[in-house]
């Protein structure tokens, strides 16, 4: 035709989802960052009846009559775009129903997990916060186990111990700190990873059957400070609690032999975002030691060290430790 033509797409569901009904919301043209204003303003419903016919498909509250026999759906997850004018473009965080209590919601912001009220789940009435995905599952619908089950022996997941027994990473291409221990390093030294001997092949081994035994203990430094909230009578209420993030994982082993006590894992995680706290007193961490080309240690990626604290996990290697349930609670392990 040679010409320009607007098409429409017209898309209906013609039947009832068996199992989960995803809905997008595309994002709003227009709308500036700090402008005050939601084009959604809305809450979400927590469930609803869903009744699809030739005609049309209408979402029914659950006190309706006639969406008695029709299938139900219940909220099962959202994903929102949080506006940030600090600290640079939108991101996206996701509320998840807890699988242990399905009353209680769990928020996911990055390596943060939290548990939150329905209420800031579904709400959505403030500017910084706009919905992206929502969705919806049936009461009803089968059981996923089978089906991750068959995925999982199809394609299984599985972290090498040679991360343990052979450690390198991206940073490696960093030249490592000179000093004269370094000069007089032998080709088996040259595998350490500062203090940390790495695993042989036979405590590998006894790491993959479940018998090895180890000591943890990891640092950590403050991202971001709480955000307090004082009133006239001088209470103080906390609006959010100070953001930890991972700096320094280490691990001893504690297996009876020649090398107990000696450490296999000791990772400083590299670390591009402003620090607001090193908490040197507590952490030993100095000014320039998470930093790629300043720090005099061999510096980690964050996913690194997390898959090593993963595959001991997996390998229900028993872990020894101090305050383990808050260092775990932090790794969100």
């Amino acid at each position: 035709c040679k010409k320009f033509q607007l098409l429409t797409t017209d898309k209906r569901i013609m039947r009832a989802p068996e199992a989960y009904l995803a809905l997008n919301f595309p994002p709003a043209a227009g709308e500036g960052e700090g402008s005050g204003s939601n084009p959604w303003q809305m809450t979400l419903p927590l469930s609803f009846a869903l009744r699809v016919s030739a005609a049309d498909t209408r979402a029914l509250p659950d006190d309706d009559d006639a969406a008695h026999g029709e299938p139900r759906l219940e909220l099962a997850a959202v994903v929102s775009s949080v506006r940030d004018t600090r600290r640079g473009p939108d991101h996206l965080v996701v509320h998840v129903r807890d699988p242990d209590d399905a009353a209680r919601w769990l928020l996911l912001n990055d390596f943060l997990v939290q548990r939150v009220p329905v209420a800031s789940v579904a709400a959505f009435h403030d500017w910084w916060r706009l919905p992206a995905i929502a969705v919806y599952a049936r009461p009803d619908r089968h059981a996923l186990q089978a089906a991750v089950a068959a995925v999982t022996r199809s394609h299984p997941y599985r972290i090498s111990t040679r991360i343990l027994t052979a450690p390198r990473s991206a940073l490696d291409t960093q030249p490592p700190p000179v000093t004269s221990a370094a000069r007089n390093a032998s080709s088996s030294s040259a595998r350490m990873r500062n203090a940390a001997v790495p695993l042989s092949k036979a405590e590998a081994e006894s790491l993959e059957r479940g018998t090895f035994r180890c000591a943890l203990d990891a640092e950590f430094v403050v991202l971001e400070d709480a955000i307090m909230e004082v009133f006239s009578d001088g209470t103080r209420h906390m609006l959010r609690p100070p953001v930890h993030v991972l700096a320094r994982l280490s691990a001893v082993r504690a297996n009876p032999g020649d090398l107990h006590g000696v450490p296999f894992i000791d990772d400083y995680v590299a670390i591009s975002r402003p620090v607001f706290d090193l908490a040197t007193q507590y952490s030993g961490i100095h000014a320039g030691d998470l930093t790629v080309g300043l720090s005099p240690y061999r510096l980690s990626t964050m996913k690194e060290v997390y898959k090593k604290l993963r595959l001991l996990v997996d390998c229900n290697c028993v872990i020894i430790g101090h305050g383990l349930k808050h260092d775990f609670r932090v790794c969100n392990i």
